[in-house]
């Protein structure tokens, strides 16, 4: 039984020339290495892009706060009472604008988002890592409630 068994594998086959193999197609890309370098390079462009904005704002209250001090060195060698009262007006609109513009940051969007934040939050107490990278004072502020009367002027 052992001879014919090794008659049969012995036996002649045909072995395809080379030129009668037919090329395999190329074997596809894998998709979740992609996806995962993808993801990736969205996430951190995202982070990139949101802290461009903030860094952006600041400019602008950066560009007031330095307007204001330039106006008011152009005209301390021989100040007027009119340039005076201008530059000081120049400034309280300064002080103003940056105070607005700090009263107007709300930023949760969404209830959903509130609730989030306040389980970052939650995680940030108890001394564990956060999943959203922030400080406990911006989680805090984050979690909060909109007063009343912000409420209402959001849906009107």
């Amino acid at each position: 039984m052992r001879n014919s068994r090794l008659a049969a594998i012995g036996e002649a086959q045909e072995v395809p020339l080379l030129t009668d193999v037919e090329e395999a197609p190329p074997a596809p890309p894998k998709p979740r290495a992609e996806s995962a370098l993808t993801s990736l390079l969205i996430t951190s462009l995202r982070a990139l892009s949101q802290r461009t904005i903030v860094a952006l704002s600041s400019l602008v209250d950066l560009a007031l706060l330095a307007s204001a001090f330039a106006l008011w060195l152009m005209i301390v060698a021989e100040p007027t009472p009119l340039q005076l009262g201008c530059v000081g007006g120049y400034a309280v609109f300064v002080v103003v604008a940056l105070w607005r513009g700090r009263d107007r940051e709300m930023p949760p969007v969404s209830d959903r988002q509130r609730k989030y934040m306040a389980m970052d939050l939650a995680r940030a107490r108890r001394g564990q890592r956060t999943k959203t990278g922030m400080s406990e004072s911006q989680l805090r502020e984050f979690a909060r409630k909109p007063s009343r009367s912000k409420r209402r002027s959001r849906r009107g």
